[in-house]
């Protein structure tokens, strides 16, 4: 009986020694022991550093292999890494919220760490959390952020995601377009918005978005804004744009001196204007299928029913 005392007593020194207390812990969740076993860095097996500071943290091999196989590939079998991990692509904060995920199922989700976590949700192969940033996402969409989040949906091959963000943009055309995060979209998203067919806004206010877009390229790329780097950076959005269905001062006064389009183009969108017989390709003269209230506006047509709009002899020559 004293020897099994002496034992015991023993085991209880260690338990303290490491921060342990026996009755606490047997009385925890699962989650709550893992956590605690983290905060402590107890038998901790694994050593990361983190981000640029390159921070020392601690970790288990079994809970990481246990929750993702990358991690599984990382520490097991003959190519399994020794030493020091170095993950300098995340910070201190948002490593430490992954861990907790891995650790307990639990994490806080905001909006400046959700791109973060789902990163590290990808990288680590970790569906779960990846499915909790998703759903985060897809609920938290607004006119501020869809864009960003359009972004980073095709970068991740979020296609569900990427969905969701170009029907919203599409649903929301003039919100979204003005907002300062239009300004930051790659020429391929640009494209994708104003190519539809279902974009809800003016084309006027399409022109303006993406005139105002090819200028912060320009002033991104330290290049001089003239009408020649313009017309480089819209490159085929250009096309998109359905010149023909603008109203005729706002083409000549706005359209005209941006000096996007060549003259060629300029007489060519003019004369199908004019003669409607007359091909207008490669632009489109397609209206959107924006949904307008009754009382609301109506789609504007160049040069409309005026006197520049007579009829032109089937023989295609252009009246002036």
């Amino acid at each position: 009986m004293a020897s099994e005392h002496r034992r015991s007593k023993t085991r209880r020194k260690a338990t303290r020694a490491l921060g342990v207390n026996d009755d606490r812990q047997t009385r925890r969740s699962l989650a709550e022991t893992n956590l605690f076993m983290l905060e402590n860095k107890i038998a901790c097996d694994v050593t990361f550093r983190v981000g640029p500071t390159r921070e020392i943290i601690q970790a288990h091999k079994f809970m990481l292999i246990s929750r993702s196989h990358v991690f599984a590939t990382m520490f097991i079998g003959p190519m399994a890494a020794t030493g020091v991990v170095n993950i300098p692509d995340v910070d201190v904060t948002v490593f430490n919220l992954f861990l907790r995920f891995v650790y307990a199922d639990d994490v806080t989700v905001k909006s400046d760490n959700v791109m973060y976590l789902l990163y590290l949700a990808i990288k680590y192969s970790t569906g779960k959390l990846e499915d909790v940033c998703l759903k985060f996402l897809n609920t938290f969409l607004n006119a501020k952020n869809v864009c960003t989040i359009l972004e980073q949906a095709k970068f991740f091959n979020a296609d569900g995601l990427r969905n969701t963000a170009i029907k919203y943009i599409m649903e929301n055309g003039k919100s979204a377009m003005e907002s300062s995060d239009f300004l930051n979209l790659s020429q391929t998203s640009v494209l994708d918005v104003v190519k539809s067919d279902d974009l809800q806004v003016d084309e006027e206010e399409v022109f303006q978005a993406a005139f105002g877009w090819a200028k912060h390229q320009c002033e991104q790329k330290h290049v001089a804004i003239n009408t020649e780097t313009l017309r480089t950076q819209l490159g085929d959005i250009v096309q998109q744009i359905r010149f023909p269905l603008l109203d005729r001062e706002f083409f000549v006064r706005t359209v005209v001196r941006s000096g996007v389009l060549t003259d060629k183009e300029q007489l060519l969108i003019h004369n199908h204007a004019v003669c409607k017989d007359v091909p207008v390709a490669p632009f489109s003269d397609k209206p959107r299928n924006v949904k307008r209230k009754h009382s609301g506006g109506m789609q504007y047509d160049l040069f409309g029913d005026t006197s520049w709009g007579r009829s032109c002899p089937k023989s295609g020559r252009i009246i002036f």
